[in-house]
């Protein structure tokens, strides 16, 4: 009942605050529709949990997300998630529809072609770079994370499409269908967990976690064509493209920084011991959910209004809706932190100590979640100081500020975890995410009043 009452409360405090900023319609869906996937996603985590509990066959199935995340974060979401969302913006703000199509068609071809060269080799070198993903597992732990991250590899192509109709979404502030996409993501796990699982084992979550993203891509499909938006495949090397490949080089090299993070942390939880992957990673899940709620939903919903007031070049307007947005994440993410961190034994023991995943799994999983705890209000709060960046069409500032406090986390977690354990890791990511935010808002503060007079 306290679980209920807890995201009770922290849903009335997202729509009172949504509610009074101009992007509160916007941030009101996606607080919805993340809210639907998050609940999902707990569903998700107890069917896995259950039938695998902290075990071998678990450990191998999270590690198998590192290649294939970060081939799609290296090739895909640098171009979308910070240069083609203002470039497209503007194309659009100034009626230049077909242009837009051309460069959104431009960058489809491209990538689908880019990942699959890549795919290949790395289909054919799988096992020597699983060594690398996660170097204490053992021969026939190695071997199983191999075969998963072959299969999972087919993941980047998928939701480089989803993606890129995604961000056409989100340009002209089309959130429904954009948000329930993930949703569906987590429907398709759940569907492998329960029906393939039991003959399959873990192979048979792999296969629904691939029909997840393809169910992920399908709802996008939908609503883009509901839209009229549209995409003509060609490759021209125009000079919108050119401005989308120097807006992503450096975000390329952040978002590899952040791969590089994921797996550091993977790697140091291998050498800790049977579940430990497990244990970090679910811990991450539930410490995700007011950061994906409020911090994603409400910079996602921020970010097209944001270069909307830059294109116009309208330094009020722009002041406004990041201030207004900002103050909104903070006065949400802190009670829900706190919340978090006071309930987070019972949380975890009601929705995900079931079956193989026995009491001692629940508190060495709440112990990892309580530090994440920390990390709440200043993820989130990153979120939406970098698309302040991202509007100005400034990828570079976000993204060396993001390598600091990435180098930062993962040296704090290992230093830490030699005392801590898996509490180390989450202890170390608080550490590097306080010290970017505050980067982070000094130099937006300079940047804006050098870009917008």
């Amino acid at each position: 009942m306290v679980r209920w009452r807890m995201l009770a409360a922290l849903g009335e405090a997202v729509v009172f605050f949504t509610r009074r900023q101009s992007f509160g319609r916007g941030a009101l869906v996606l607080v919805a529709t993340s809210g639907l996937s998050y609940a999902l996603g707990l569903l998700r985590d107890r069917a896995l949990a259950g039938t695998f509990g902290a075990s071998d066959p678990f450990d191998a199935y999270q590690a198998s997300f590192i290649i294939p995340d970060f081939l799609f974060s290296l090739f895909v979401a640098a171009a979308l998630s910070a240069a083609f969302i203002p470039v497209f913006t503007d194309l659009r703000t100034r009626k230049h529809d077909a242009d837009a199509a051309r460069l959104a068609g431009t960058l489809l071809v491209l990538g689908i072609g880019v990942l699959l060269i890549v795919g290949t080799l790395t289909f054919i070198f799988a096992g020597p770079l699983a060594a690398l993903v996660a170097p204490g597992f053992p021969p026939a732990k190695h071997l199983l994370l191999t075969r998963l991250t072959r299969l999972m590899l087919l993941s980047p192509l998928l939701f480089l499409v989803s993606n890129l109709l995604g961000s056409m979404l989100v340009s002209t502030k089309r959130f429904l269908f954009y948000g329930l996409s993930p949703a569906l993501y987590n429907l398709g796990i759940i569907s492998g967990a329960l029906f393939f699982a039991p003959r399959f084992g873990i192979l048979g979550v792999t296969v629904g976690t691939l029909l997840g993203a393809v169910l992920h891509l399908l709802v996008r499909v939908i609503d883009v064509r509901r839209a009229g938006l549209r995409l003509i495949p060609t490759v021209q090397f125009s000079k919108h493209l050119r401005k989308v490949v120097v807006l992503m080089l450096p975000r390329i090299v952040g978002l590899t920084g952040i791969q590089v993070q994921l797996w550091a942390f993977t790697a140091i939880a291998s050498t800790l011991g049977e579940g430990a992957v497990t244990v970090v990673n679910l811990a991450r899940n539930f410490q995700s959910f007011p950061v994906s709620l409020v911090g994603i939903a409400f910079a996602t919903s921020l970010f097209p209004l944001l270069a909307e007031s830059a294109s116009l070049r309208s330094r009020p307007s722009y002041i406004r809706h990041l201030l207004r947005g900002a103050l909104a994440t903070i006065a949400v993410t802190i009670p829900a932190a706190v919340l978090l961190y006071l309930f987070r034994q019972p949380i975890i023991a009601s929705f995900i100590g079931t079956g193989a995943f026995d009491p001692d799994a629940v508190l060495r999983t709440s112990a990892v979640l309580g530090i994440y705890t920390l990390s709440i209000p200043s993820e989130s709060l990153a979120h939406v100081l970098a698309r302040g960046f991202y509007a100005l069409q400034n990828t570079l500032i976000p993204t060396s500020v993001s390598l600091l406090g990435i180098g930062i986390s993962v040296a704090s977690s290992i230093l830490l975890a030699r005392r801590l354990g898996p509490a180390g890791i989450p202890a170390g990511f608080a550490v590097g995410e306080g010290l970017q935010v505050l980067a982070l808002a000094c130099l937006l503060r300079i940047w804006t009043r050098r870009v917008l007079p």
